[in-house]
């Protein structure tokens, strides 16, 4: 990965860290956050803490097939080959803010097929303390 790519991912997390802290003080703070990472052009998962989907952007769903109602409540490990699920539970107990996996190359689980990808993982804990972690695949 170059320096140019590093930098603006970093800057991309950034912004979108300081996004959905700043929105989580709005009443309707789902609805702009949804409406925040729809901006972005990258394929993007929020998760909970224990692996259970949040959202996906739109640009997720039209690059994997998946629509928000077919994931949303459901572990992110179905989505994931199995030779995958036991390292993705290892990376979640990961204790650090920010970046903590970056552009490594994983394969996620279309409906018809299986596609590798980049993968960046960031946790964040939101102002009511709720753990928080954006996967970016790319």
């Amino acid at each position: 990965m170059n320096m140019s790519t590093k930098t603006t991912l970093d800057t991309m997390i950034f912004a979108l860290d300081e996004a959905i802290k700043s929105v989580s003080a709005f009443e309707d703070s789902k609805k702009r956050s949804d409406y925040i990472l729809d901006m972005v052009d990258e394929s993007i998962i929020t998760t909970d803490e224990q692996g259970i989907i949040l959202s996906i952007n739109s640009f997720f769903e039209n690059r994997f097939g998946y629509t928000h109602k077919e994931m949303v409540g459901k572990s992110i490990l179905l989505f994931l080959p199995k030779r995958y699920q036991e390292e993705y539970k290892r990376l979640m107990t990961y204790k650090f803010e920010g970046i903590f996996f970056n552009n490594e190359v994983y394969h996620l689980i279309t409906k018809d097929k299986e596609i590798e990808c980049n993968l960046s993982i960031c946790r964040m804990t939101r102002n009511d303390n709720q753990i928080r972690y954006i996967l970016i695949f790319k």
